[in-house]
């Protein structure tokens, strides 16, 4: 099958990010984005909604360990 088209947007990107760290809290984050990243490869969110409803889902998961 095809690529989605918003993985391969991303790629031009790979070259200007930054690795992500090896720690707990990412994996936390990685965790409570995925059911909303989901409907959005789905499409069944919009991307704004998809974006909006994964920074606050990380925001808070952020704060319940305890920040940073």
């Amino acid at each position: 099958g095809e690529a989605h088209p918003r993985l391969g947007a991303g790629i031009p990107r790979i070259d200007h990010g930054k690795a992500m760290p090896v720690i707990r809290k990412m994996r936390a984050i990685w965790g409570v984005m995925r059911p909303d990243y989901q409907e959005e490869m789905g499409d069944r969110h919009e991307h704004q909604e998809a974006t909006a409803l994964m920074q606050g889902q990380v925001v808070k998961k952020i704060e319940e360990m305890g920040g940073n």
